[in-house]
């Protein structure tokens, strides 16, 4: 009786999870149809506002702030530097979560560890920039500390690692925010795809451990974790907190400098903060084209 009972709430978990399915697939569509038109939305808004067809200071179609947006060097410095600290991060962040990765593959799991790393996602990037400001500014809590080591002859002494030219509290910021989810989506396709069984595989026909992680485990980890890490370029590339308690007034990251364009008291600047948003958008469009082309063409 309980055998029967059994094979039948596994029967029917099975169609339900099958009728399931469609529904899903159906919602998550509407979903992505209903962020694609909210995003047009706000792209065609941003456009029209910049071409002076919209806004409080419209004339007609024009293309002076496009021209006045382009002839400044404030937008390619910001989309070079967007873009560096936005690889830098993703770097970091990959190394670092492929250390857990590997530590997990080798010694297998520790609960201590991942309960830290669940805690970690819970402060807020404004919490994590404001703490390393704390932390790290000249005179912050390390410089007193090695201060009264001995170590400095003054706290001001101490290397300046906030609004630095190499955005070192940034790029510190971005990585702390970042590693945490990187590593438990790493982990989770880890546990879920049995990447550990394909190298065991490899081991049972005559590789040896550390190539059977090297040339199976890690190609396929990063493999799947493409489309997380351009999220997490994307995320780090728009990053507003860190930057601007972190960063330099000049040259801004794109995020702060259309913050800085669009709140401005001079309406003339208002439309320049839309030239920037545009452009925010297109690149962001074109990075994820051009990452969908490739695992297109690799599949």
């Amino acid at each position: 009786m309980k055998v029967s009972v059994s094979r039948y709430l596994k029967l029917l978990t099975s169609r339900v999870r099958q009728a399931a399915a469609p529904a899903d697939v159906l919602v998550g569509r509407l979903l992505l149809i209903g962020l694609g038109v909210l995003f047009l939305q706000l792209f065609l808004h941003g456009l029209s506002y910049s071409l002076g067809v919209t806004g409080l200071l419209s004339r007609g179609v024009t293309t002076e702030f496009w021209s006045a947006a382009l002839s400044t060097p404030a937008l390619p410095q910001s989309l070079l530097l967007s873009t560096l600290i936005a690889a830098a991060v993703t770097l970091l962040s990959l190394s670092g979560s492929l250390l857990m990765t590997a530590r997990r593959y080798c010694c297998g799991r520790s609960r201590c560890l991942e309960s830290a790393i669940w805690l970690s996602m819970a402060v807020p990037v404004i919490v994590a920039a404001t703490l390393i400001r704390f932390w790290l500014a000249p005179g912050g809590l390390i410089a007193r500390i090695l201060y009264h080591c001995g170590f400095l002859a003054s706290p001001a002494e101490f290397p300046a690692l906030i609004n630095d030219p190499y955005c070192i509290g940034i790029v510190l910021c971005g990585t702390f925010c970042s590693m945490p989810l990187l590593t438990l989506f790493q982990l989770r396709i880890q546990e879920t795809d049995g990447l550990h069984l394909y190298a065991h595989a490899a081991v049972q026909l005559g590789a040896s451990q550390l190539r059977a992680f090297t040339h199976v485990f890690l190609p396929m980890l990063i493999r799947r974790s493409r489309g997380m890490l351009l999220l997490t370029f994307l995320w780090n590339f728009s990053a507003w907190e860190a930057p601007l308690l972190l960063g330099r007034q000049s040259p801004r990251m794109i995020s702060v400098l259309i913050q800085k364009s669009s709140g401005e008291f001079s309406l003339a600047q208002r439309p320049l903060g839309f030239v920037f948003s545009t452009v925010y958008f297109l690149v962001g469009v074109l990075a994820i084209t051009i990452v969908s082309a490739k695992d297109r063409k690799h599949e």
